[in-house]
């Protein structure tokens, strides 16, 4: 990773796609939605945090958005995997989300603009205050430990860079 893309994008951009395949990149939500609804796949999420060159990992086995007609939600999630090493299920709340950029306020929440406000990106966030959640950890690009998965064993860590790979089951 040598940290050359920006993924603060409009809407096109994560629906066509961007980036170089070889380093850093989004598919494009128009790719995901047709390939997850082909077959079955499953989701790894890798996270190197900042402080730690140990990579975390939290898997799933299923993963799915919806077209663009439906704001490509994710529409399914499966179960988290327990061998997993971060220290719990954060996309748990994402169940059923639209994609957000920052030009497309899909979040919900009607007093801020999570994907402009505290992202910098596009990703299926959800806007709420129930239980202290809010946009800002949502989204684990937001930059600064109190990013979405910050509960790594041992404590709070930055996150570097995350990877996310599908394959089929």
């Amino acid at each position: 990773m040598d940290f050359s893309v920006d993924f603060n994008r409009n809407w096109n951009d994560y629906k066509h796609g961007f980036g170089f395949v070889h380093r850093e990149f989004w598919l494009g939500n128009e790719k995901l939605a047709y390939i997850t609804n082909q077959k079955d796949y499953e989701l790894r999420i890798d996270f190197v945090s900042k402080s730690e060159d140990q990579p975390y990992f939290a898997k799933y086995n299923l993963f799915r958005i919806s077209d663009e007609g439906t704001k490509y939600k994710l529409v399914g999630l499966g179960e988290y995997d327990s061998s997993s090493t971060v220290g719990h299920d954060a996309m748990d709340p994402h169940r059923g989300k639209p994609f957000s950029t920052t030009d497309r306020d899909n979040d919900g929440y009607s007093s801020y603009h999570c994907a402009d406000s505290y992202g910098d990106a596009g990703w299926w966030y959800f806007g709420s205050t129930v239980n202290g959640w809010n946009c800002y950890n949502t989204n684990p690009n937001y930059h600064n430990y109190f990013g979405y998965w910050f509960n790594f064993p041992g404590g709070y860590y930055n996150i570097q860079y995350i990877e996310m790979k599908i394959r089929p089951l």
